[in-house]
């Protein structure tokens, strides 16, 4: 059993797993034809895209919130698709 310096139980933090929604904010998709597209913001739950937009995107309580700084996201960015994307720093 753990105890704080005061000898009380630590209050038990919430735990993220494997399958904690994941908020990627602020990316560029990347597409050789349309080098300089829209910034958008790509919310992945259970491993399939939930949502993609130019909007924000509520983020669920429970999301790893990773801010994309404007990097570009390769992959194909389908609503209902499995996820299968990467975040580069740099354009391909």
């Amino acid at each position: 059993m753990l105890a704080t310096a005061d000898g009380a139980e630590p209050t038990a933090k919430p735990k993220v797993t494997d399958r904690a929604p994941i908020l990627i904010e602020n990316v560029r998709p990347w597409d050789a034809e349309t080098p300089d597209g829209a910034t958008v913001n790509v919310l992945i739950r259970d491993e399939v895209i939930q949502q993609v937009s130019i909007d924000l995107i509520d983020q669920p309580g429970e999301a790893i919130d990773v801010d994309g700084e404007g990097r570009f996201i390769v992959g194909r960015l389908v609503v209902g698709e499995p996820a299968d994307v990467i975040v580069i720093d740099e354009d391909p």
